[in-house]
């Protein structure tokens, strides 16, 4: 039977100026033709013995409104309303996945139907024939902008996709890959985590099967609701408190007041948790069940919102995004732009704690640096202490649409956040010297987040900071040998800002 793969259907957008790749499955050996309504001849190719083909379309520009017809003898596939423009992955956790319904500006952009822009969000499958299974077709298609599918859309995917959009001219389709909760390990491949720091999540998962009655967690596996992803509006009370969990949020009363409810009800459960092998944090799980079941499909580049469920091991961090990055490339075959944004100031949620969140984000700066067109998202004054889902995700999907104008799109545009390069002392004063530091500003009174410390880490007083050019310039009573950081601690609030509105990232460095 003539079958294309999930991820093409009725709106969806393909990439232009790039080779368009359509593949699926047939009856083995079979001549397929694939044809887009505005092009003269179609593309043959041939199934394989095992029934699989791909096609390979030219590049094509921009379009809206065409019609793609699969053929093979006397089957037919035909796609309507199908646009050609820009098509962008949103990869992560939950601060990626996080819907337009829950969003602070809900109210007014669920009115905003823009039909330039259309939405795929692959369904959350994390092991072979849970597909098969459960009824996903709420996920799988490509959603217009319409007041009934906007809620599902990834906020900070749509306020990228709506500024792209506004700025280039042309359709716009965001292809949703993300699933709240999930550690980097869930996004790479199993095979790749031997002989790298990330060997210790493999470890771990390991370890914890042999303690496991396989036969039993996989009997139970869908009998616990929390493992069925089908419906996240669906009106029962575990769906209803997870909604009212991301919006409006519970205050920290309310979230220890549910943290004793579940101990109470779990028992020793509660803190002994270990990942099956059914599970969405399993190595490799969601690469293989979800990552791979979008690529190739031809995308400009990716968005990446992902790390706090990488706190536990975050000195592996590091080595884990340069192998999920350099995967994801190697999935697509080619060196995709990887826009990547920088965890949000933290305290405290639930059980989860920003208490690594200093070295998970220096581990992102440093992916930045180090690998080429990766760039870094700052969210310094987009957190909030009591909750890891902030509220406001326009600020975070627009700076990222920013990174995407200048680095991708080569507009002459300011969009990186200021980032400190230089501590030196000049006389009793420290210069801070930035880089993308055009029309530097303190937004308010008093700069927020900063901190003198001497060699023993006891604080410096600050009697006054302010701004000369792209420097800061710091007065005060300093120690001899003296360490300056900015936002290097779980929550705090940055006030800095450049001219693009960016606040500065992070940073700890050394007086000279």
């Amino acid at each position: 039977m003539l079958k294309a793969a999930m991820i093409f259907g009725n709106h969806m957008t393909l990439q232009r100026e790039k080779t368009i790749k359509i593949w699926g499955t047939s009856d083995a050996d079979a001549d397929i033709s694939i044809q887009l309504s505005d092009v003269r001849q179609p593309v043959l190719v041939k199934s394989s013995e095992t029934g699989d083909w791909m096609a390979l379309l030219p590049p094509h520009t921009a379009a809206e409104g065409l019609t793609l017809t699969i053929l093979s003898g006397e089957e037919k596939l035909i796609f309507t309303d199908v646009r050609v423009g820009e098509v962008w992955l949103a990869g992560g956790q939950s601060n990626m996945e996080y819907m337009l319904a829950f969003d602070a500006e809900r109210e007014t952009v669920l009115k905003d139907c823009r039909k330039e822009i259309t939405f795929f969000d692959y369904p959350k499958v994390s092991y072979e024939g849970e597909l098969e299974q459960l009824d996903y077709s709420r996920f799988g298609i490509w959603r217009t902008c319409t007041p009934q599918n906007l809620p599902y859309y990834s906020a900070v995917g749509y306020y990228f996709a709506v500024q792209i959009q506004e700025k280039l001219k042309v359709p716009v389709g965001i292809i949703g890959c993300n699933w709240g909760g999930t550690p980097s390990c869930a996004w790479v491949k199993k095979e790749d985590l031997p002989g790298t720091k990330g060997e210790c999540w493999l470890r771990e998962f390991e370890k914890g099967l042999k303690k496991l009655d396989v036969e039993t967690y996989q009997k139970t596996f869908h009998m616990n609701p929390g493992n069925d992803h089908t419906n996240p509006f669906e009106e029962n009370i575990q769906k209803q408190t997870q909604c009212r969990m991301f919006y409006p949020g519970l205050t920290r009363k309310e979230q220890l007041q549910m943290l004793e409810m579940m101990q109470q009800y779990m028992g020793e459960a509660f803190t002994a948790e270990i990942t099956g092998p059914w599970s969405e944090k399993a190595p490799g799980a969601l690469y293989e069940n979800m990552l791979t079941k979008t690529a190739p499909y031809s995308i400009r580049g990716i968005i990446f919102y992902q790390g706090e469920s990488d706190d536990i091991h975050a000195e592996a961090y590091k080595d884990m995004l340069n192998l999920l990055i350099t995967s994801w490339r190697k999935l697509w075959g080619e060196e995709l732009p990887f826009l990547m944004v920088q965890l949000a100031p933290f305290g405290e949620w639930l059980t989860s704690t920003g208490t690594a969140y200093p070295v998970l984000r220096k581990a992102q700066d440093d992916a930045a640096k180090e690998l080429t067109d990766v760039y870094l998202c700052s969210s310094s004054d987009s957190g909030m202490e009591f909750d890891i889902h902030p509220k406001q995700k326009r600020p975070i999907g627009e700076r990222l649409a920013l990174l995407a104008e200048n680095h991708v799109y080569q507009e002459a545009v300011l969009a990186d956040p200021p980032e400190a390069v230089s501590c030196k002392r000049r006389g009793e004063k420290i210069i801070i010297s930035f880089r993308n530091g055009q029309g530097l500003r303190i937004d308010g009174e008093k700069l927020e987040a900063l901190e003198v410390w001497d060699e023993k880490e006891h604080p410096a007083t600050i009697e006054r900071a302010e701004i000369e050019g792209e420097s800061l310039i710091l007065t005060g009573n300093f120690p001899a040998k003296a360490v300056v950081s900015l936002a290097w601690k779980p929550y705090y609030k940055v006030n800095l800002y450049n001219r693009a509105k960016n606040p500065a990232k992070p940073f700890k460095m050394t007086v000279e």
